[in-house]
């Protein structure tokens, strides 16, 4: 009788460090980021950008409400863009439009569209709020510093 105690015990401390030993690692163990990561190029401030790229020619506001966020300005230069904390060459850009991305019955929510001929960024979405107007104004102003002169 007591052997069969002790096999049960064991069996159970078995199962108990079985079952619990994933759920601990998944809620300890955490990937170390790289430096350049996506996140790390999305946190950026514009004076960030500004202060390694240098004064811009033009500022295109996106997100009125997250105004000193990489990725709601568009930082104008000669030749390239500074759009989510990336440089862009205004040569790679061929198309410029908007879209509503809303799902239905929700609010719109409008999105700026750049087509580029660079084929490691094909496309790039810029959220730019829920004012189909503001949308329009922003295809506006990126169409005259893309088109060329």
């Amino acid at each position: 009788m007591m052997k069969k105690d002790n096999i049960l015990k064991v069996i159970a401390a078995a199962l108990s460090a079985v079952l619990v030993t994933p759920f601990t690692l998944l809620f300890t163990w955490r990937k170390k980021k790289p430096e350049d990561s996506s996140e790390s190029r999305k946190n950026k401030t514009v004076d960030e950008l500004i202060a390694k790229y240098g004064d811009p020619d033009d500022i295109i506001l996106l997100d009125a409400s997250r105004g000193n966020e990489a990725d709601s300005v568009v930082l104008v230069y000669d030749s390239t863009m500074i759009i989510n904390g990336e440089k862009i060459n205004k040569s790679d850009i061929s198309e410029v439009t908007f879209k509503n991305a809303a799902i239905a019955y929700l609010p719109d929510d409008y999105q700026v569209i750049l087509i580029s001929k660079n084929p490691k960024i094909p496309q790039i979405q810029l959220h730019v709020g829920y004012e189909r107007k503001w949308a329009m104004k922003i295809v506006e102003q990126l169409q005259h510093h893309v088109s060329p002169a």
